[in-house]
């Protein structure tokens, strides 16, 4: 616990911004309010959020799954193009940070793809 609160004595500014984001996450009034925000930021309005939730279900885009946890890790986010700003569909945050961390790069995502499958088939053979 020492040094957890050590980190926290080091950079204030920083634990006070994840204090009022886990605040805003936690508050179905504030979600709400923050929601408005983000749709305005990619010009969609709650009736075309609402929408594209309908029309996937409720589940993430890419693997399918409602989002899970507490938060905004409960909630689907807005996936977008970063260099046209184009809407591509709501994302679990799991799935929409792993494309944010592999750079929206189709070619980083196919190697990591290919990395994993030719792991489980090393792995499956040094099992036989």
């Amino acid at each position: 616990m020492r040094a957890a609160a050590a980190r926290r004595n080091r950079n204030p500014e920083a634990q006070a911004r994840k204090n009022e984001a886990r605040k805003v996450a936690n508050d179905p009034n504030r979600r709400d309010a923050n929601r408005s925000g983000a749709l305005k930021k990619y010009g969609l309005t709650p009736e075309r959020f609402d929408a594209l939730y309908q029309a996937q279900g409720g589940l993430c885009c890419i693997c399918g799954q409602p989002p899970s946890g507490k938060g905004i890790a409960g909630v689907l986010h807005v996936d977008h193009d970063h260099e046209t700003g184009q809407i591509r569909g709501l994302l679990c945050m799991r799935c929409n940070t792993g494309i944010g961390c592999l750079g929206e790069s189709v070619d980083r995502m196919r190697m990591a793809s290919e990395y994993l499958l030719s792991y489980r088939d090393v792995l499956s053979e040094s099992i036989l």
